[in-house]
């Protein structure tokens, strides 16, 4: 039994005339949006100008507080932080990791090698993961049933979603 749904339309030229007014709203936002954009824009440009000049010092001063520690890095020896009265400067090693030699190489290309090197056994992680495709496709084709399925923990799962589209070119508004 099918639920009764309310609505306020009682035919498909009621749906065409509320897709029209659907447009006209849609319109009404997308300008209003457009406007704020640009009003933040505005906002944004102002306040680059106003700080450009303390943005470019502080990028000049940290490079310069760096460049110091940099020609100091024997004290950073020991302790890889300095704490001083109004700040703490420190040199961080971060964790190492895995990356490619140069632009030259890429995932396949290193894949490759490491076959060729018979270090794939040891270098190399075979992921399981289910075929999908092939289990819709068996399924479309009846080759598995639902309780097969079922009896894996799987099911074939479609829903039906409703969608509407507006013809902004039959609109010209």
């Amino acid at each position: 039994m099918r639920k009764k749904l309310q609505t306020s339309l009682s035919s498909f030229e009621e749906v065409d005339k509320s897709l029209l007014t659907l447009a006209n709203i849609m319109t009404i936002v997308q300008a209003q949006e457009a406007k704020m954009n640009d009003e933040i824009q505005s906002i944004r440009d102002r306040y680059d100008k106003v700080t450009k000049r303390a943005r470019e010092s502080w990028v000049s001063l940290s490079a310069d507080i760096e460049n110091f520690c940099i020609q100091h890095k024997d004290e950073f020896e020991c302790i890889r932080s300095r704490e001083l009265t109004h700040g703490i400067v420190a040199f961080r090693t971060n964790p190492p990791k895995v990356a490619f030699l140069n632009r030259k190489y890429n995932l396949n290309t290193v894949i490759e090698l490491l076959r060729k090197l018979g270090l794939a056994k040891k270098y190399l992680r075979v992921k399981e993961d289910l075929d999908k495709d092939a289990i819709l496709a068996d399924s479309a084709a009846q080759e598995i049933t639902d309780e097969k399925l079922a009896a894996c923990g799987l099911k074939i799962d479609q829903v039906e979603s409703f969608s509407i589209e507006i013809k902004w070119d039959a609109i010209k508004d």
